[in-house]
């Protein structure tokens, strides 16, 4: 799916509703550290966070925003709809004002512009299709477009229509794609994970409909969380858990809080730890081409046997 090897650290940002405000936390950490993101790949809240760094927008910018935020700003609720179409209203939410502000927040339009390669993770809900924006095929879609479908959540948010798909939140099929970061073959993985791990027996009761489509939510990306580990043990991956489960998914009290939280997360996983300075050490120059593996053909040779032995693992999942 992805031939070309990215260098430095593929970082996977999940999904999670307001608690992905902490990936801007994470971000903040990795500059302090000074380490480089060679692509990122985002589900929902994660795509949105992560376009934005694709986009050079500085963390501190994020952080100024984001801190001033309040749910008014970014949800509309479709009072007409529910009232007049009722259960054939399309979601809860008109969605209007969230793209407006994606649009304002973007400073850039095409995934060609951006300065890191950037994967907006989302599912066609005509097709029942994982796809992939900004990979092979897909890099023609606007990217304020494919991150709003990525953050479509079914219920919530309507679904966006994009050529003669229609499209929602990744997070369906799967909110922290780990699989995709490993395939695009960077020097180290750093996936952030915001939902719980704690035993559901240890957690309240949920209380509202909010709750209730969080609790559902997590229950089934809590499955293929554990799968996805599964898949890409031996991996070079690491997986940050902010302590962020508390927050409601549409709670935007402390959003500052939850920032500090995901820089406290980062710093305290990645600094100092051996696997990152072993992943991230420059390579030694590769010795000249050999008569028989070198050249253009040897190169050819090999970048297609990694081509192939990346896709198996997506292949088997």
């Amino acid at each position: 799916m992805f031939p070309i090897p990215v260098r430095g650290a593929v970082l996977v940002l999940g999904g999670g509703g307001v608690r992905g405000i902490a990936h801007i936390g994470v971000l903040k950490a990795l500059r302090t550290l000074e380490i480089p993101i060679g692509a990122v790949v985002g589900t929902s809240v994660g795509a949105l966070v992560g376009a934005l760094h694709a986009s050079a927008v500085p963390p501190e910018e994020m952080e100024k925003v984001a801190c001033g935020l309040v749910r008014r700003d970014l949800f509309d609720l479709d009072v007409r709809g529910l009232l007049w179409r009722r259960s054939r209203v399309a979601a809860l939410y008109k969605g209007e004002r969230f793209r407006a502000f994606i649009e304002r927040a973007l400073p850039v339009r095409w995934f060609d512009q951006l300065a890191v390669p950037l994967y907006v993770n989302a599912v066609n809900l005509l097709s029942g299709e994982h796809v992939v924006f900004g990979g092979p095929g897909t890099r023609d879609v606007p990217v304020a477009d494919a991150v709003l479908a990525s953050c479509a959540l079914p219920g919530l948010l309507p679904p966006v229509r994009i050529g003669e798909g229609l499209f929602a939140d990744g997070g369906v099929v799967d909110s922290l794609p780990l699989r995709l970061g490993v395939s695009l073959g960077g020097d180290l993985v750093i996936g952030v994970h915001l939902e719980t791990l704690a035993p559901f027996e240890t957690l309240p009761p949920p209380d509202g409909i909010f709750a209730l489509l969080d609790r559902a939510a997590t229950i089934r990306a809590r499955k293929v969380f554990e799968a996805n580990r599964r898949e890409t043990a031996g991996s070079k991956l690491l997986v940050l858990q902010p302590r962020v489960a508390h927050q409601g998914v549409f709670d935007f009290r402390e959003i500052c809080a939850l920032i500090a939280e995901g820089e406290r997360a980062a710093l305290e996983a990645l600094r100092g730890n051996p696997a990152v300075a072993e992943a991230l050490t420059p390579r030694a120059p590769e010795p000249p081409p050999s008569p028989v593996t070198g050249g253009r053909l040897g190169r050819l040779r090999r970048a297609a046997g990694g081509f192939w032995r990346r896709l198996r693992p997506a292949a088997r999942g």
